[in-house]
């Protein structure tokens, strides 16, 4: 039985489907539609439509596809989107959102609409919220590899497959040059064995009472280890710069989470996911295998000016952000760093205050170069340190020695001992400054302690970190629901992309439209 009637008549004007149909129909869509121009397959649902669903679905924290194609059935708001277009199955909306969305569809919608805020004067273009957090991925929490392993287990069979090339040369003379890599002599030592098969015309044999001969012991022993090490191979190309990765997304990277149950530090596959706010809307994505947020700012900060057309002064991030590196660059792309030094809550304490160990609680001397201790004694510059960081930022870090600390009374409150074995009576006290970060470190503690930076720290707690209360208290977003980074990407643009629309309905609503900043209130 087939019931007809008008949709339209039965969705309040100031329903949220209404908003987005009207926000949705302004973009282009003409990235998504060549994704179709490839195949020449007619999509059921129109592309803009299936999209429309998707994004509204996440509206209402509906992210199976299965629940997704029962809201087209009996939700009246998702048949106001359809609007007499047919239901569309599971599979196809599952293949829209991991398929059709890929190469760049997703992100340029996503980037439409937020270039749509700019024009309304929603998005002040002027202050960034950076934060980020770890977000499970769908794979098996116990398919791990680790990289140590994989290399110890590598070296084993280095070994082994060295001690197996003698034995060969010695009982058969098969010579090998040992210039080549392992993997070509296993090859060439197969090859030579074959060769020495059919020369003797020796037939392998198998099974339960049957003797094998040297050369079928020597080829099988090489084609295991030939095996094995590609495998090792394999798992390390996988791997890349990482540590670990797991078998059932090759993606994802083990990480410490939050969220640990069973309070026994268990690693779990997950993606970094750093988000970019500005007045409470989301403006930039960036999904990273980074256990740490030190080395995901500068890649992230890249990818906004590469995206949108304008640049963001005020860059406001939380002490996770605080190193050398990100600094520096920050200040050559004359930008302001708002970033809380890493020390900034601990040099509050009098434990810091009172460590005369420390170079920021001795006296300085530009004139020699020269740090003074407590004891009055001399730290002179020795030497420049330079270290090259995992992206290849070259940091150059000053070394001062103590000329003597022979008789100080003050010696084992000076020195830490560390891991360092050798006793503090036959240690001299060791400073490493680096002069670049200090200086910028200064600066960026001036301005989070101005008005202005109050005001824009008080607004990262409120804004990025808000973002992430939504999406994993109000959404339940805890895991994803796809696999590999580019598909874990396009599921958090589109949890970005709802969040906007949701954000600028409540704030038509609540008639706070084009209001960038929370004002800071003082007791």
């Amino acid at each position: 039985m087939v019931i007809s009637f008008d949709y339209e008549a039965h969705v309040p004007e100031d329903d949220p489907v209404v908003l987005l149909c009207e926000e949705m129909e302004r973009l282009d869509y003409s990235k998504l539609y060549a994704a179709y121009s490839k195949d020449g397959r007619k999509p059921v649902v129109s592309p803009k439509i299936m999209f429309m669903l998707i994004v509204f679905a996440y509206m209402n924290n509906i992210f199976s596809s299965r629940e997704i194609e029962k809201a087209c059935k009996y939700d009246i708001r998702f048949m106001y989107i359809l609007n007499g277009e047919s239901i569309p199955s599971h599979n196809s909306i599952s293949r829209f959102r991991s398929e059709r969305l890929q190469g760049g569809v997703m992100e340029d919608l996503f980037d439409q609409f937020v270039q749509r805020l700019k024009i309304k004067g929603e998005i002040s273009a002027e202050n960034i919220f950076i934060d980020g957090t770890k977000i499970e991925a769908y794979a098996n929490r116990y398919t791990f590899v680790w990289r140590k392993s994989v290399e110890k287990n590598r070296d084993k069979l280095l070994l082994k497959i060295a001690a197996l090339m003698d034995t060969v040369n010695a009982e058969l003379n098969i010579s090998i040059k040992e210039n080549r890599s392992k993997l070509h002599m296993l090859n060439q030592l197969i090859k030579g064995l074959q060769k020495i098969k059919e020369q003797r015309q020796i037939e392998f044999v198998s099974g339960k009472g049957k003797r094998k001969t040297d050369i079928q012991k020597f080829s099988e022993k090489a084609a295991e280890y030939r095996s094995k090490l590609l495998e090792y191979k394999t798992h390390l190309d996988k791997m890349g710069s990482r540590n670990s990765y797991c078998k059932t997304d090759n993606d994802a990277t083990f990480m410490r989470m939050k969220e640990d149950h069973m309070r026994n530090g268990q690693l779990k596959p997950a993606y970094n996911v750093q988000v970019g706010t500005d007045a409470g809307y989301v403006v930039g994505i960036d999904i990273s295998q980074e256990r740490s947020d030190m080395n995901t700012l500068i890649p992230f900060m890249k990818q906004l000016e590469r995206r949108l057309v304008y640049r963001y002064n005020n860059v406001v991030a939380d002490a996770g952000y605080d190193s050398e590196e990100n600094l520096v660059y920050l200040h050559q792309n004359r930008q302001n760093a708002y970033i809380k030094p890493a020390t900034y809550e601990k040099s509050k304490t009098r434990r810091y205050k009172n460590d005369i160990g420390l170079a920021a609680n001795m006296d300085y001397s530009e004139f020699g170069d020269l740090y003074i201790c407590h004891a009055g004694r001399v730290l002179y510059y020795e030497y420049e340190k330079k270290e090259q960081t995992k992206s290849g930022y070259m940091r150059r870090t000053s070394v001062y020695r103590c000329e003597s600390c022979e008789g100080c009374p003050y010696k084992k409150k000076c020195i830490k001992t560390g891991n360092c074995k050798t006793p503090i009576e036959e240690r001299t006290k060791t400073l490493y400054v680096s002069r670049t970060h200090s200086t910028l470190k200064q600066r960026s503690q001036n301005l989070i302690r101005s008005e202005k930076g109050k005001q824009l720290r008080m607004n990262r707690s409120i804004q990025s970190e808000g973002f992430f209360g939504v999406l994993k208290e109000d959404k339940h977003f805890r895991r994803f629901l796809l696999r590999s980074s580019v598909k874990v990407e396009i599921e958090m643009q589109l949890l970005g992309l709802s969040f906007n629309i949701m954000k600028y309905y409540n704030k038509i609503r609540s008639e706070k439209t084009q209001q960038h900043l929370y004002e800071l209130k003082v007791a």
